[in-house]
């Protein structure tokens, strides 16, 4: 480990911190190749965007795993590939944690919450086809992610979170993720007012 400068072993230290978050804040996405990662990383500044989509990035882990230091991404699975090639995959590490049930205001019915997910249906979203691979997988379990939020849901995500205290909840319903959830109710400044968890 003592051909690794301390620069390194910190951006490793980042990277790993930064994939773990991804994976917190995408739970459907159970792996990633080198090309997901890539993109994500670039997208947070924590990897240099070269033309070979990420030869860089890969250099790095080779060096990462020839100084015995893969430990520092804890989420990087090497895989031998054809030859001298390996194939670079990344898994959460995090244990899974049991889903506090969500404090309820006003109990929604079912043909409320029925009701609810066919006006999100409604709103237009980006064709499949415009979605780069990162964003497909996390659209198998968060449909509207990534999509722009209309005047009309973030009227509908206010109203609800009237009677919905928790972001879990709310996800489920607007087929969005948590995390963004979380967010437009910060910017909408419903977080201390709702009591949102």
């Amino acid at each position: 480990m003592e051909d690794l400068i301390k620069e390194e072993k910190q951006s490793a230290i980042r990277i790993s911190r930064a994939l773990q978050a991804f994976f917190n804040e995408n739970p459907g996405t159970t792996v990633l190749r080198s090309d997901d990662a890539y993109d994500i990383l670039v997208t947070k500044g924590l990897v240099e965007r070269d033309r070979h989509h990420g030869i860089k990035f890969r250099d790095f882990l080779r060096r990462l795993k020839e100084a015995g230091a893969l430990s520092f991404i804890p989420q990087c699975q090497p895989e031998p590939g054809n030859g001298h090639y390996t194939n670079w995959y990344f898994r959460s590490v995090s244990a899974v944690t049991p889903l506090v049930k969500s404090p309820i205001r006003q109990k929604i019915s079912t043909d409320g919450y029925a009701a609810l997910r066919a006006e999100i249906d409604t709103f237009d979203k980006v064709p499949e086809s415009r979605l780069n691979y990162v964003a497909k997988e996390i659209r198998k379990t968060y449909p509207r992610a990534y999509e722009h939020w209309t005047l009309a849901e973030v009227n509908l995500l206010q109203e609800t979170a009237k009677q919905i205290a928790c972001t879990l909840e709310l996800s489920k319903i607007f087929g969005r993720q948590p995390s963004a959830i979380k967010r437009k109710l910060k910017e909408l400044d419903c977080i201390g007012t709702l009591n949102i968890l």
